[in-house]
């Protein structure tokens, strides 16, 4: 959860704040990542990513991250390109609807 909290900081960096995701060992605080980051991040991106993904990523199940960063590279782009490269939809108050999302 930290790592991908990076990337996002990385191409959006107005709607999320690193300091409140720490790095973890337990399978408790990684699962509270994942699920601050896909309730207040991702959300703002309309962005829902489904619970069986999140775990087997907390659970390090083969492939897992691998299909999340693919799917959230995709719809960065194309939320780059609906929004512009100099325009966070979230700063602006205009993300789209929440949709649920699922690698």
């Amino acid at each position: 959860g930290v790592l991908l909290a990076e990337v996002i900081h990385h191409h959006f960096p107005s709607i999320i704040e690193l300091h409140n995701y720490s790095a973890a060992n337990s399978v408790s605080q990684k699962e509270y990542n994942w699920k601050t980051i896909n309730s207040k991040v991702l959300r703002k991106l309309g962005i829902n990513l489904h619970e069986k993904d999140m775990d087997d990523a907390v659970n390090a199940r083969r492939g897992a991250i691998e299909r999340i960063l693919a799917f959230l590279q995709v719809r960065f782009e194309q939320q780059r390109n609906r929004q512009g490269p100099e325009v966070d939809s979230a700063r602006e108050g205009n993300a789209p609807g929440r949709q649920e999302s699922r690698p």
